[in-house]
């Protein structure tokens, strides 16, 4: 399989509502009760970790969704489409005795009430036991519709289920949805630009695997100057774009206080742009850059991308070296 474009289509831009549950904000170890917006049945959202409770970082962003019902649902503005049809969940266990096990299931159409589905067609459905995975821990789980040419789903609303199968409580986040007239584009390239690597190339970059690339601080020209940067370059077939997101999958190796930066090149002004800032530590977090505005600035002739990361240092380390581990670096693309 070549790097430029991975098999699994990109998630659909800005589809779901609140789909990583950052709304309502909560300070740290907090959490509302109140139902989520954007979701039909839902609890609330939480900010994790809470010790004792939940004592990870969430996937995505900072908080997580959690149910103490039966059901809970969202219908998106995305359709099935011919081909692949996905959604993914970061599906989670909590370290006390209170976690849930669940279905995730895709429906085409119907209507949502209090987190049940009404008069849809039940397309795919993939359980979650959290009994599989280790407290304190997220795990990808996939449920996933081929829609073949004349299939009478075609152009229904997908409409994403989380149904309550064992214990108590369904933990999630980072909800996608993936869709055929979308793309996945992995790096072909790179060139590091500070920092030196110690394991690992861009291809590293291209899946979620735990098989990652390590840059470790190296020779930086002065204190305010990240400790490690470099420029990642990679290809779609599309020739016009309706949306753009730029992700990453990444952790530091030694503890300490650091920044995790992306930024994306504007091809039309020969610069980097639309800049993210988030905090990184020693578990693996996402990271998101969304275009704003009109992706197609973004893209370069011949279908060409380029996005920067960097990691900055903030205070002290237990590593005169700090190193950064990068799991995943890839565009999400809607276009034609």
């Amino acid at each position: 399989m070549g790097l430029a474009a991975l098999a699994l289509p990109m998630a659909g831009l800005a589809t779901l509502v609140n789909a990583s549950f950052e709304t309502p904000e909560q300070v740290m170890g907090g959490y509302s009760v109140s139902g989520i917006p954007g979701w039909s049945g839902g609890t609330g959202v939480w900010y994790i970790p809470t010790a004792g409770f939940f004592q990870t970082t969430a996937p995505d962003g900072h908080q997580i969704g959690y149910s103490n019902s039966n059901f809970m649902a969202q219908q998106s503005t995305n359709v099935i489409g011919a081909g692949v049809n996905s959604v993914t969940v970061q599906a989670g266990r909590r370290h006390d005795g209170f976690s849930g096990s669940f279905k995730l299931n895709i429906y085409a159409g119907g209507s949502v009430s209090n987190g049940v589905v009404t008069g849809g067609t039940l397309l795919a459905s993939t359980p979650f036991d959290y009994n599989s995975i280790p407290p304190d821990s997220f795990t990808l789980v996939t449920a996933t519709y081929t829609a073949q040419a004349g299939d009478p789903v075609i152009g229904q609303f997908v409409t994403v289920q989380f149904q309550l199968t064992a214990g108590a409580q369904m933990d999630m986040d980072d909800v996608r949805i993936y869709s055929p007239d979308s793309q996945r584009v992995a790096p072909t390239s790179l060139t590091v630009n500070y920092g030196r690597i110690t394991s690992g190339d861009a291809t590293k970059l291209a899946l979620d695997d735990g098989d990652a690339l390590v840059i470790c601080k190296f020779i930086v020209p002065n204190q305010t100057s990240p400790i490690v940067q470099f420029a990642v370059n990679g290809n779609t077939t599309f020739t016009s774009l309706t949306a753009l997101r730029f992700s990453t999958k990444a952790a530091m190796v030694q503890a300490g206080s650091f920044s995790h930066i992306l930024k994306l090149y504007n091809f039309a002004t020969s610069a980097y742009e639309e800049t993210t800032t988030g905090s990184i530590g020693l578990a693996y977090q996402f990271y998101d850059l969304p275009a704003t505005g009109d992706p197609n600035r973004y893209l370069g002739s011949g279908g060409a991308l380029k996005s920067l990361v960097q990691i900055k240092q903030n205070g002290p380390s237990t590593s005169a070296t700090p190193c950064a581990s990068f799991d995943l670096a890839v565009w999400d693309l809607l276009g034609s």
